[in-house]
């Protein structure tokens, strides 16, 4: 999946498994690395600690797809865009 999207020319950033608040506080901290020059974020994910994240992006202009299942109102209301996949998805 990660080929794919840099075949396009899209900068895809992760992470291999590390211990969950590290992960969080990882992908913040380069989202605010590289918010000029961002024109557009696609998140994998529905966890609410990422509100202050959404909440950046959105005041800096950026447009974001959140990508998951399950997205609380609360987050739907800070992205442009969601792309909601069907539950049998989940683990």
């Amino acid at each position: 999946f990660i080929a794919a999207l840099e075949k396009f020319g899209y900068e895809a950033k992760y992470k291999e498994y590390t211990p969950y608040a590290n992960w969080l506080v990882g992908l913040t901290l380069d989202v605010i690395k590289s918010i000029d020059k961002l024109q557009h974020l696609i998140l994998c994910s529905n966890d609410q600690n990422l509100i202050p994240l959404l909440e950046y992006v959105r005041e800096e202009g950026v447009k974001t797809t959140l990508v998951a299942c399950g997205v609380p109102r609360t987050m739907r209301k800070l992205v442009t865009s969601i792309v909601d996949l069907p539950k049998e998805w989940t683990l």
